[in-house]
């Protein structure tokens, strides 16, 4: 509390492994987006997908980004299973079965956070993407 939310943005991005970026309209068109992806992109640690019909914005069309548009939160949607894939072989350095395991932030309760198919991630805006 009384913290700066851009310094705490930062300091969150330079510990980050990955930057996973959901494209929609309203994610494209946001600057903190933007700038983040950049970031992410920058670092070689960005993970886009499109969560709605939306073009790519300008600098990331060249990058391979997964399909999430109409996903029902089953865990058979190929672009959540080839998302996931990515960011496994990413965090852990291998295509094994195993999962992702990603570090939180300092201030987060939990010692660690697993992420496997099936997991249902929520966030405040509607976004896109599709891997290729």
């Amino acid at each position: 509390m009384g913290r700066r939310w851009h310094k705490e943005i930062e300091r969150e991005l330079h510990a980050a492994k990955a930057v996973v970026v959901l494209w929609s309209a309203t994610s494209r068109d946001s600057d903190f987006v933007l700038e983040e992806a950049e970031y992410g992109k920058r670092k070689d640690i960005l993970f886009p997908a499109f969560i709605e019909r939306v073009e790519c914005p300008y600098g990331f069309g060249r990058i391979q980004t997964a399909d999430l548009i109409g996903w029902d939160h089953r865990t058979e949607h190929a672009g959540l299973a080839q998302l996931l894939e990515s960011l496994r072989v990413h965090l852990n350095g291998s295509t094994t079965g195993s999962p992702i395991i990603a570090e939180p932030a300092k201030s987060a309760p939990t010692a660690q956070t697993i992420f496997t198919l099936g997991d249902t991630f929520r966030d405040k805006f509607r976004g896109c993407s599709r891997l290729a």
